[in-house]
């Protein structure tokens, strides 16, 4: 599967704005709570390669691999299987092997994440782009050692890139900072 998505930053002092649009209604979604386990060698192997092993709660097992190119843009690639949240599938440690060689998989990081959803959705009905304030907290023992804000921008296939350009630029106005290019799970890791 491949994303169309984009990820800005969101210091303290963002406050989500209006994304009102000709052509687009905006509809508030339920918020959701998020938990997710991600899963690498001892030394992060997987992490060195840009690639991550997550149980999420909402969706089961996620294996992202290194990006491929689609015209100009780098996408990453997700598999996405079914499992037990505490049995890391045998497909997901196929799909990671090469990355980890013979080192055991453990839990590297756990992470809470608080999703503000905002639907965009043209004239014909359908949802063009769903863009999502989140608040992530990364735990290590008992609390939390780091926590992030960012919005993430996800359009549907059939949504034209303009869109994008119009949300980034609310969004920017409204506080949002550059690109995130470090994964969650690099945030949380830290340095």
């Amino acid at each position: 599967m491949l994303e169309r998505e984009l990820r800005l930053n969101a210091a303290a002092g963002f406050s989500f704005p209006d994304l009102s649009m000709p052509g687009f209604d905006v509809v508030g979604a339920e918020n959701r709570h998020r938990h997710a386990v991600y899963y690498d060698t001892f030394d992060l192997r997987l992490a060195r390669w840009g690639c991550w092993l997550r149980h999420r709660t909402d969706e089961g097992w996620t294996v992202r691999l290194s990006a491929v190119r689609v015209g100009d843009d780098l996408q990453p690639r997700e598999v996405r299987l079914a499992g037990h949240r505490d049995t890391i599938p045998l497909e997901a440690r196929d799909l990671v092997r090469g990355f980890a060689r013979r080192a055991p998989l453990v839990r590297v990081a756990r992470l809470r994440v608080m999703r503000r959803p905002v639907l965009l959705i043209d004239r014909r009905g359908e949802q063009a782009a769903e863009v999502v304030e989140e608040d992530i907290a990364a735990y290590h023992g008992e609390g939390p050692a780091r926590r992030f804000r960012e919005v993430e921008i996800e359009l549907s296939e059939e949504a034209d890139a303009a869109v994008l350009d119009q949300l980034v630029a609310k969004l920017s106005q409204a506080g949002a900072g550059a690109e995130s290019p470090r994964s969650w799970l690099a945030r949380a890791l830290g340095p």
